[in-house]
């Protein structure tokens, strides 16, 4: 990434940002605590990490729904050029749905089992859109021709519950991208599918992306499916991103001790040994160790590890990682 950019150059562009929980059991949660990455207009991110390492919280401050008692105390979320992090929430909740849309992981907590699917298309066209009657119809339709419902006229009647796992994650794609918003944040979509229709289903995305050249967050804790979807990745660890980079070049050379052990995760066709893992658990994100976040797990851990946490490093112009032993 380069740091010299300017906030205008970015379809979106986080800087430093922290979101803390303030808890009476646990104290003050830094749950995201100096996260900086940024989005081109038809570029794809993808958000790796293990569960807690803070994906989720970071997706949804970006859109001003953090959860409670989560506050952002820190940073910016720069948006075409406006910070987000300081608007008030009426102008937040203007641009959620028309500017900024989300796709959560299990679309039946998405969708209204009570309201058929024309229905529930048709309503955020119309908030966002103002469209009624015939142009309504034809909008809805169009919408869920576009994520590939077969037979689109035929299903707007039919409820959540009449239609498969896969068609109804799409039906929630189709609301997402009915107002044809900039940003698109997919948050885990594929977890409720099973291995053939996620296939499906991440192609269709990478289609979708690729003709409205929309800016795709993608969060997931599998580098496969990051490898399959995305232009960039960005690894997190406890609050933190520790290596960022192009798909391709931190695949090849991964500098974190972190990021090499989520690769050597991976599957490979040719493996019969047992897949490796990484040994132990995350720090607890009230207590996090004072130096590098994750050198109670790592090998190459030495004293300076335990005592300060590394500065950012850079290799060539976009690769940058975080660590004072890097896997180079």
């Amino acid at each position: 990434m380069n740091l010299t950019e300017t906030p205008e150059n970015d379809l979106l562009r986080v800087e430093g940002l922290k979101v803390y929980f303030d808890t009476r059991r646990f104290g003050v949660v830094k749950a995201v605590d100096g996260v900086s990455f940024s989005l081109s207009a038809g570029e794809s991110l993808g958000i790796v990490g293990e569960s807690g390492s803070g994906k989720t919280v970071t997706a949804l401050s970006i859109l001003r729904l953090e959860p409670k008692p989560a506050k952002i105390v820190g940073g910016n979320i720069w948006f075409k050029g406006e910070d987000l992090a300081q608007k008030p929430q009426r102008d937040m909740r203007k641009l959620r749905g028309a500017q900024l849309s989300m796709i959560l992981q299990d679309p039946m907590t998405s969708l209204n089992p009570s309201f058929s699917i024309g229905n529930q298309v048709g309503e955020s066209i119309t908030l966002h859109k103002g469209l009624k009657r015939e142009g309504l119809l034809s909008k809805v339709v169009e919408s869920l021709d576009k994520v590939r419902i077969p037979s689109a006229a035929l299903r707007l009647n039919d409820f959540p519950h009449q239609l498969s796992g896969g068609m109804r994650q799409r039906v929630v794609g189709a609301i997402a991208l009915s107002s044809e918003p900039g940003l698109l944040i997919a948050d885990e979509p594929t977890t409720s599918l099973d291995v053939t229709i996620q296939s499906q289903y991440l192609q269709l995305m990478t289609e979708l992306q690729r003709e409205t050249q929309i800016g795709l967050i993608f969060i997931t804790h599998d580098l496969g499916i990051v490898a399959k979807v995305c232009d960039k990745v960005a690894v997190m660890y406890a609050g933190r991103v520790v290596e960022q980079g192009p798909v391709v070049d931190l695949f090849e050379k991964p500098a974190h001790p972190y990021t090499s052990g989520l690769l050597n995760c991976l599957p490979r066709l040719e493996q019969v040994d047992r897949l490796a893992q990484i040994e132990g658990q995350p720090p607890d994100p009230a207590h996090f160790p004072t130096g590098c976040r994750f050198a109670p797990r790592c090998p190459k851990a030495q004293d300076i590890c335990w005592q300060e946490y590394p500065d950012e490093s850079q290799i060539g112009d976009k690769h940058t990682f975080s660590c004072w032993f890097p896997e180079l």
